[in-house]
């Protein structure tokens, strides 16, 4: 998902449409002392429930209110 959506970024940009944004979410097993595979369970189970994945706005579409 990650490179679709920094591709789609960087093409914005190139085609004049402004500023895009990207957040990424990534896990760092060191700093929360747990093993890879626990934490890449948390990223995708707990945190995905709190940081949606997805696009925000969308140029050249009305924002909704």
């Amino acid at each position: 998902q990650l490179k679709k959506y920094l591709k789609k970024a960087i093409q914005n940009q190139i085609d004049g449409n402004g500023f895009s944004f990207v957040e990424v979410m990534s896990s760092c097993p060191t700093n929360w002392r747990t093993n890879a595979k626990e934490t890449w369970s948390f990223v995708e189970k707990d945190m995905a429930e709190y940081f949606h994945v997805g696009e925000f706005r969308v140029p050249g579409q009305k924002e909704e209110k």
